[in-house]
């Protein structure tokens, strides 16, 4: 990447140039829900000794301010169209080259985008969502790729308490949504990109152990990142 700025949407910019980097790999982390993603991916940042940033499909979902909320509800957020794939495209290009970029901040319980957070680029990129493998144009922006697979009965409990805290919803839609639309979309989109990772790994397994695997994979493929 050139040291000119790359440039982005009006409303979601690309910064200034950090840094100069020989290398920043992006490292894909795909998977269902609460396969443990983001548990794995926090946890590893907090192991390497390499600066890394955290990209998250979760920042990319389109606003829908525009519809009422019965409207939003009908949304099925759980298909790879109801993603910005175009801008978080752009900004992992960004990222890698040594750009800060401004990026979304989603709210879940309203769908829509409820502010804007800076996020710096370090010596290495994590991406993670349960849709990106499914998406040829991030898929092209991705140097090396897991998949964390987890049985469905592991995946729902860990939804689950996860939408009840977080996203304050209640135990009936929880259910009626897993089963109407995050089980068939797993099914559909999710399960089948798995054939594009370069590693599977077990995502039912402790946080600590999943770590360590991955870790050991990291090495492998990228020793300077010097995993403990």
């Amino acid at each position: 990447m050139s040291g000119d700025n790359p440039g982005a949407s009006p409303q979601f910019p690309i910064l200034r140039k950090e840094r100069f980097t020989r290398l920043c790999p992006v490292i894909g982390v795909a998977g269902g829900s609460g396969s443990g993603k983001s548990t794995v991916v926090n946890a590893l940042r907090a192991a390497i000794a390499a600066s890394s940033a955290i990209l998250s499909q979760d920042l990319y979902y389109r606003d829908l301010s525009h519809l009422s909320p019965a409207e939003r509800s009908k949304v099925n957020f759980d298909h790879p169209d109801s993603l910005d794939f175009s801008l978080m495209s752009q900004h992992i290009n960004a990222l890698a080259g040594g750009y800060s970029v401004v990026a979304p901040v989603y709210d879940f319980q309203n769908h829509v985008r409820k502010g804007r957070q800076t996020i710096s680029p370090g010596e290495i990129l994590f991406i993670e969502g349960t849709l990106i493998l499914t998406s040829p144009e991030i898929r092209r922006r991705i140097n090396w790729s897991v998949f964390l697979d987890a049985p469905d009965a592991v995946r729902f409990e860990r939804r689950f308490k996860r939408d009840q805290v977080e996203r304050g919803r209640t135990a009936r839609d929880i259910r009626i949504q897993y089963e109407r639309i995050v089980r068939p979309m797993h099914q559909e989109f999710i399960e089948p990109s798995k054939s594009a990772a370069d590693c599977v790994l077990d995502g039912s397994l402790p946080c600590q152990d999943v770590v360590i695997r991955f870790q050991r994979e990291l090495n492998r493929r990228f020793s300077w990142v010097n995993c403990p």
